[in-house]
């Protein structure tokens, strides 16, 4: 960049920072002596919705039962090697200087502290297929893909059955599964150990069978707190006295997960989900917008003041208030990876992740995306982009959807676009 380019764009930005703390109208009188164009561009905005698998496995709850259609059928849990502290491990517990496994419990706490000891009973197996290393995982295991041909026929046969239950503290209720599994400690404690028929996994199902009860929520491992856990207590021998008489300490252990995830088969779609832009991790809906962007929509030296990605909500069917939305650019001419819009066999995301932008303003019926720093990087050639991804965040029920206009006609004043302002030189 030559000297007076450098000038004139420091310039430019002086005379932006005029303009935000003045007026957001379109400036198109020229300003003398500045060698400069202000100017505002306005993109219509072609989108399309599209299907997933449920994306449910990052979130802060594991989920249970049947609602609208969606059916929680199952948990997946597969229990760290390692305790909590690192001191223990399962090997370790079936060594010479255990003196003997006391109890063995497995506890889900939840969140929802309006759930009853009626809430239903749980039951609880081993995965069958010990014999893999891996039997889901929690960013892409979903109903599609898991193998349930084993599972299904062990659900007739839980190992354990718990019932709700709730723990009082100063706080609030913590309404609480725990799973008694002491009886099958002989069986759990080698089998995670991987001591017997080359077992190489530590993965637990769990279900709600009834299909009556709602959606029940409990903490995953990626929560803030209650944890799910696997509670051992054992009696050690930790040193020898001066007449070699062991020295036996009762030590009690927790094991976390390093993974986990509920099965989740999502009900049909309904029309509004394919006529409307949108978004439902449950459902797995998120959309394109399709935005084409590049060096030669805005000029090279442009310098962007604001741009506005305006969203607005469809009342009839959502209501965004609380709800949270988020937004990847994407660098892949979408036509090339997702042809059609759904109705469209649920598939992998194919989008390509390119960077995160900031976070929505929402109000009473709109949703704006500031997109400055992503046109920025357009408009100085460093990044070529073909639109966004449009999703629901982790900060959501999952179970919500939010829908949002989609008609571009000129005369739909909720019509979805793109505002932008930017200066460039003459």
């Amino acid at each position: 960049m030559t000297l007076p380019q450098a000038v004139r764009l420091l310039i430019a930005m002086y005379i932006l920072l005029l303009i935000n703390s003045c007026t957001r109208d379109p400036i198109v009188t020229p300003i003398t002596n500045t060698e400069l164009n202000i100017d505002t561009v306005l993109y219509n905005i072609d989108s399309f919705t599209y299907q997933i698998p449920p994306d449910v496995g990052t979130l802060p709850n594991l989920y249970f039962g049947s609602d609208s259609g969606y059916n929680c059928r199952f948990t997946l849990v597969n229990i760290s090697s390692r305790s909590t502290d690192n001191s223990t491990t399962f090997q370790s517990l079936i060594d010479t200087t255990i003196v003997g496994i006391d109890s063995v419990f497995f506890i889900m706490t939840s969140p929802d502290t309006s759930l009853t000891d009626e809430a239903g009973t749980y039951h609880m197996i081993i995965h069958p297929d010990a014999d893999l290393d891996s039997v889901f995982s929690e960013g892409s295991s979903n109903y599609l893909n898991i193998d349930t041909s084993t599972i299904v026929v062990e659900l007739g046969d839980p190992l354990v059955t718990a019932l709700m239950t709730k723990i009082e503290d100063t706080v609030a209720t913590h309404p609480f599964i725990k799973f008694d599994l002491t009886d099958s400690k002989d069986i759990i404690i080698p089998q995670f150990a991987d001591t017997i028929g080359g077992v190489k996994n530590r993965s637990l199902v769990i279900w709600h069978d009834e299909t009556n009860i709602g959606i029940n929520e409990f903490y995953s491992r990626n929560a803030n707190s209650y944890l799910p856990r696997l509670i051992v207590q054992f009696r050690k021998i930790i040193d020898i006295d001066s007449l070699q008489n062991d020295i036996i300490d009762t030590l009690v252990k927790s094991f976390y997960p390093d993974k986990d995830v509920s099965i989740i088969y999502p009900p049909p779609l309904i029309p509004a989900d394919t006529t409307m832009i949108s978004i439902g991790r449950a459902k797995g809906l998120q959309a394109i917008l399709s935005i084409v962007l590049n060096a030669q929509t805005l000029p090279k030296e442009a310098v962007i003041s604001s741009a506005e990605l305006t969203l607005y909500q469809d009342s009839l069917y959502s209501d965004i208030n609380g709800f949270t939305a988020g937004v990847y650019s994407i660098d892949t001419a979408y036509a090339d990876v997702l042809p059609y819009p759904i109705p469209y066999p649920i598939h992998d995301d194919p989008i390509d992740q390119q960077i995160d932008l900031p976070d929505p303003v929402v109000s009473a019926n709109q949703v704006v995306f500031e997109l400055r720093n992503l046109l920025g990087a357009v408009a100085l050639g460093q990044l070529n982009n073909y639109g966004v991804k449009l999703f629901s965040t982790s900060a959501n029920d999952p179970f919500e959807i939010a829908h949002f206009e989609k008609d571009t006609t000129i005369n739909n004043a909720f019509r979805p676009s793109l505002r932008v302002i930017y200066v460039s030189p003459l």
